[in-house]
């Protein structure tokens, strides 16, 4: 047993020394005689975490923990392997053990605090790192901890005093840097991004969250080569995390090279938050296949479902098909595609041979340019009688009706993209032009607001909830002769009916803006539809004015 001991000490002296190697020999030579040694379980363990060697480290530390369940370093190494393996409720679990060992280790607490986060359990991690901070005043990576929560709870002020504070005691500490340029990002400040997230960089050359937002920020200044660059460059130093495979994937889609795009807009599915419906577990994907029963799922918002179930148009005709999609859409799309069948939910997968959600169709159909155009044409058909019923209306104006949609109701994004109608309607406003209301939620006020100040007056169907009667929308729509609206839902429709519609985009892509408007100024998925870009952050106005020029042309027609 002396002997057991002396080789143990040896051992980690070697490790201390960072003579891993030959530590490593001895750990293994020790416990191939002691299989219940414990402590060199443990050390084994943690040597195996030093390596990254991640799947031995936690045997050896589970070993270890089974034989000795009171050693505090054993839990908190453990915890350590499952943070790096992004195991965030048993990295919790081991780290709270520790604790119970050692309440007063600065370390494990601020490892627990780290995983809190992760958790997004705020208050949890808030008193962790203020119980670390007040053991430790000078551990500057739990002040930057600290400001990570300040900044996901969007207190941008508290997150940069506690980033500052972490910088003054440690200036090389790439990660603040990286956070002040995301605090810029949020705050448009994009030089400044660029300069935090390249000194970052700088520090840190594999720092992948800082090229990947670098990526993030060019992509905002429509900056696409850099943007790939940096994209590229994250993923070169991470190859596994699905944003930045989505976001390529994303970028591949913009530019054009659709087949690569697709592949890679599948790592959507990675993302935690992604709900892959249960019942598309149990059934077989679809490839193509030409006979069978195929279950297709639409995915994302309702303006998303219209897009990509625009390739149901491609699937075999030999095919019994069932689509999932939103119940508000269901009329328009049984009336457009009567032999397929369209349902709100199901939950039988006997019924099907194969299954899809609907944007992975695009991988079958949708890879060159000449799939798009050859397909870019109306897909869906509105109720005609009710279209008639909204023409007779608008024909005793004797005038072109021109539906509005100029508001978006996504908190993301909705104050860039969006305009008032007193932005608006002044500048194009013209007496051949009957103007229709297509946007949803509550305009009374506004349009009241626009005839007070501009005697401009916008029609209205006070009994049509356009938010959940879209059969009915659609047919209003179909009923225009022209539409003018933002990256919306009434796009969608304008577009999939072959309404001509003036589509008006702000500046930059990401949160503002979705891929598949791209970048032309005519629709590769929708013929008729002409893109309006700004050519700068906020500013409306050469975009109304190129507008105004659209509709000057239109009306000479």
């Amino acid at each position: 047993m002396e002997n057991v001991k002396k080789k143990l000490e040896l051992a980690f002296q070697l490790h201390q020394k960072g003579s891993l190697k030959e530590a490593k020999k001895i750990y293994a030579e020790i416990i191939s005689k002691n299989a219940g040694h414990s402590e060199a379980l443990m050390l084994q363990g943690t040597l195996f975490l030093q390596l990254n060697l991640l799947v031995d480290a936690e045997k050896s530390l589970l070993k270890s923990i089974q034989i000795n369940n009171d050693h505090f370093l054993a839990h908190q190494n453990l915890g350590l392997v499952y943070i790096k393996n992004d195991n965030w409720k048993e990295a919790l679990q081991c780290l709270t053990r520790a604790i119970q060992l050692a309440p007063e280790s600065f370390s494990t607490l601020y490892y627990r605090a780290k995983t809190l986060i992760e958790l997004n359990l705020f208050d949890a991690a808030m008193m962790d790192l203020n119980k670390t901070i007040s053991l430790n005043p000078d551990f500057a990576e739990a002040y930057h901890s600290r400001g990570i929560i300040f900044y996901k709870l969007q207190n941008f002020n508290e997150a940069n005093l506690d980033f500052k504070k972490s910088h003054s005691i440690d200036p090389n500490f790439a990660d603040n840097y990286f956070y002040f340029g995301l605090i810029a990002i949020d705050l448009k400040s994009w030089d400044e991004a660029i300069r935090q997230l390249n000194t970052a960089i700088k520090i840190n050359r594999d720092h992948y969250k800082a090229y990947y937002n670098l990526g993030n920020t060019f992509m905002a200044l429509n900056n696409f080569e850099e943007a790939k660059k940096n994209y590229f460059k994250a993923y070169s130093i991470n190859t596994s995390k699905w944003y930045i495979n989505y976001n390529l994937g994303i970028m591949n889609l913009i530019q054009g090279d659709y087949s690569l795009g697709w592949k890679m807009y599948e790592w959507r599915k990675n993302n935690e938050n992604f709900k892959t419906p249960n019942i598309l577990l149990n059934i077989q994907n679809y490839k193509g296949e030409k006979k069978g029963r195929l279950l297709v799922w639409a995915e994302q918002g309702i303006g998303d479902q219209i897009f990509y179930l625009s390739m149901l148009q491609n699937l075999p005709n030999t095919m019994k098909i069932e689509v999932v999609l939103d119940e508000r859409l269901k009329k328009l799309f049984e009336r457009s595609f009567p032999k397929i069948i369209f349902k709100s939910d199901e939950t039988n997968y006997k019924k099907y041979d194969f299954a899809i959600l609907s944007p992975s169709l695009g991988m079958l159909y949708r890879n060159k340019i000449h799939d798009l155009r050859k397909y870019a044409v109306p897909y869906l058909h509105a109720d005609l009688r009710l279209t008639q019923e909204y023409k007779k209306n608008f024909s005793a104006i004797n005038k072109i009706t021109c539906g509005l949609s100029w508001s978006s109701k996504d908190s993301k994004s909705s104050e860039r993209k969006s305009l008032t109608l007193k932005q608006l309607l002044p500048k194009i406003n013209s007496e051949r032009l009957n103007f229709v209301d297509l946007q949803y939620g509550d305009t009374d006020a506004e349009i009241l607001d626009l005839k007070s100040s501009f005697n401009i007056s916008i029609q209205s169907d006070s009994k049509l909830d356009k938010f959940n009667d879209i059969d009915k929308l659609a047919a209003l729509i179909d009923a225009c002769d022209i539409i003018i609206t933002i990256g919306n839902i009434t796009a969608h429709i304008a577009g999939a009916l072959g309404k001509k519609v003036f589509l008006l985009l702000p500046y930059g892509y990401g949160v503002n803006n979705v891929w598949y408007w791209q970048t032309n100024s005519e629709s590769n998925w929708y013929k008729s539809i002409t893109i309006i870009r700004q050519n700068e952050l906020d500013n409306w106005e050469p975009a109304i004015a190129q507008l105004t020029k659209h509709l000057s042309i239109y009306l000479k027609k």
